[in-house]
């Protein structure tokens, strides 16, 4: 598995330890797609709570083959979550 950066993010009202969930996606070699990924195994997780386990960040526009830009979602999660 590949080294992961881990930063001091907000999360809540709280300055956490934590790690961006894409990071920990593309270190673990996950084969299926992200977005499934984090909502079977973060989002839709009824152990894990918005602002308190993790956090959604700001949406970025990523270029598209077909020239669209399509909005992606970046989350971070708490190291106890990603350690899950």
């Amino acid at each position: 598995m590949k080294e992961l950066t881990i930063t001091t993010e907000t999360i809540g009202n709280e300055e956490i330890s934590a790690v961006d969930a894409r990071s920990l996606w593309v270190a673990l070699g996950a084969r299926r797609d992200f977005s499934n990924w984090i909502k079977d195994k973060v989002l839709n997780n009824i152990f894990f709570e918005e602002n308190v386990d993790w956090s959604l960040l700001a949406q970025k526009g990523e270029a598209q083959p077909c020239g669209f830009a399509a909005n992606r979602k970046d989350y971070i999660l708490s190291i106890d979550t990603a350690k899950k």
